[in-house]
């Protein structure tokens, strides 16, 4: 996701971020919140979803707008 919609490597990391947080909050759901650090990622699960929403939707357009009509 960083590589599609990232414009420099600043920004490249800033997604590469947002998605792990949005990743831990979905490690610390699946497999619970057992530790203070899973607990922490739970605490803010709210902006980690819509962060992960935003980024797919973003991905979403760019692969649909940047379409060349071939299909697999």
């Amino acid at each position: 996701m960083a590589e599609l919609l990232g414009v420099d490597e600043k920004h490249k990391d800033e997604i590469r971020a947002a998605i792990k947080q949005v990743y831990d909050v979905r490690s610390a759901i699946v497999h619970g919140a057992t530790d203070a650090r899973r607990k922490r990622h739970l605490e803010g699960r709210q902006s980690a979803f819509i962060s992960g929403f935003n980024l797919t939707q973003q991905a979403l357009f760019k692969m649909i707008l940047s379409d060349d009509g071939t299909r697999d």
